[in-house]
Order: structure tokens, then C-alpha cells, then sequence
């Protein structure tokens, strides 16, 4: 749903700029820069965990996306040094499910043991990765999308990226916000409650939220009728 979402924003638009927070290994990244490199679009992904960035990275190239600028990096809240888990990638299920917040793997770990969630293996090494704020890199340049799927991580980010969000004046973002676990349901209103003192509002779609604020001069509208779900943009 996100590449639906991501796509009505910038087709046919010159000079679009998106930031992708958590790219993994490129299921949002590839088909977004291709759409945009047509029309001088750049994309910047991030992507902290070691060997998935060098999977991400690889995709570019095999691709020949030279608009993709990539970034082995963290952002959160605030910068500093942290220590990623290294997985077995043989056994791990779900190698783009990892959390950077301690807590949210230990429960994710718990919901794994009970059947309610993917696994993943970890072999016990751990690898140092830089954490920056997405306010500390001095973007220059207009951000038209910003989408953000960090597992668990998504309110830390956007108090270290609160300044550019203001200074770019206000993208729509598309992020993924957990519904269904009750330990995460303080954290969930948390991370509304900021966007909503931002002033942004909300508008679910499938698993992804899309949030736009009345500022911005492009908005995406979501008609739902009869069962079916279509999107219109409003420049």
C-alpha cells in the first residue's frame, strides 16, 4: 500500500526528493527511485543493520539507480553510538523486523516464542553503528515524501527530525504504526500525539498511515466506496 500511496505523490512531478527511513534491502527504495529518476528525482535511504545494507546497496547497483543515496546509519532522537544485533541470516525469518529499541526486541522476542510473531536468530556479536538525527545532517534540499518503517522506532525518529520536518514545510509521510500489542499502545498514541502537535492528521491505509498536514500546497485524498479504496491528489 505504501507504493500506491508513495507513487500518487510523485508521478509525473519534477524534481521530487523521498527519504527512506529503514530501507532494508530495497522493497520500497527500487520501484520509488525508478519512478523519480525519470523526472530528476533523488532518494536517500537509510539503513542500519550491517549486511542488509550491503544486500541494499547491491540492489541499487544490479538496478543502475545512481538517484539512490545511501546511508549506513541509525536515526533517532539524539546521536550517538549503538550496538546493533548481528543475525543468522539462515535462520533468522524476518531479518527487516529487527528493532534498534532493546525493550521492543525483548518483546518481540516474547511474541515470537508464543507463535505470534517471526523469529530471528541472533548470533551474540553485535555490530557499532552511528545514530544521527535526521535534523543534525542539515538537509538542503525540498523533501516532497518521507517514509518511515523502523519497527517500533518510528517516535524517535521524528523528534530528531521535528526541525527539517518544519523547515521543509511539512511533507506527507507514510509510516507503519503497530496496532494489536498492548505493550505498544503507550508508545502508538506517543507517536500521534507528536505528528498531531506538528499538525499533521491521519488517514489509515491497509497497515500504513498516511500522515499529511493542511500546510502542505499537495494532498492526497482516500475515497473509500463500495468496498474499493482509490486515491486522488490535490495540488
Amino acid at each position: 500500500k505504501e507504493l500506491i500511496i508513495a507513487k500518487t505523490f510523485l508521478s509525473n512531478r519534477s524534481n521530487m526528493n523521498v527519504i527512506d527511513v529503514g530501507a532494508n534491502i530495497g522493497g520500497f527504495t527500487l520501484p520509488v527511485a525508478k519512478l523519480i529518476s525519470k523526472n530528476n528525482g533523488k532518494l536517500i535511504a537509510f539503513e542500519p543493520q550491517r549486511i542488509v545494507f550491503q544486500q541494499l546497496c547491491a540492489n541499487i547497483f544490479i538496478n543502475r539507480l545512481d538517484n539512490v543515496y545511501t546511508h549506513n546509519i541509525a536515526l533517532g532522537k539524539k546521536c550517538d553510538d549503538i550496538k546493533v544485533p548481528e543475525l543468522n541470516f539462515w535462520k533468522s525469518q524476518n531479518v527487516g523486523g529487527l528493532s534498534l529499541d532493546p525493550n521492543i526486541r525483548k518483546k518481540l522476542k516474547d511474541e515470537a516464542l508464543k507463535g505470534l510473531n517471526f523469529s530471528n536468530d541472533e548470533t551474540g556479536e553485535e555490530f557499532l553503528t552511528r545514530q544521527m538525527t535526521l535534523d543534525s545532517l542539515s538537509i538542503d534540499f525540498k523533501i516532497n515524501l518521507i517514509k518511515v518503517d523502523i519497527e517500533g522506532y518510528e517516535l524517535d525518529f521524528f523528534i530528531g527530525a521535528s526541525k527539517t520536518i518544519k523547515n521543509t514545510n511539512f511533507p506527507p509521510i507514510i509510516f507503519e504504526l503497530w496496532e494489536g500489542k498492548t505493550w505498544y499502545e503507550e508508545k502508538a498514541g506517543e507517536t500521534r500525539k507528536f505528528l498531531m502537535k506538528l499538525g499533521y492528521n491521519f488517514e489509515k491505509f491497509g497497515r500504513e498511515i498516511l500522515a499529511q498536514h493542511p500546510n502542505h500546497p499537495v494532498q492526497c485524498k482516500i475515497i473509500r466506496e463500495n468496498n474499493r479504496v482509490t486515491l486522488s491528489l490535490k495540488p
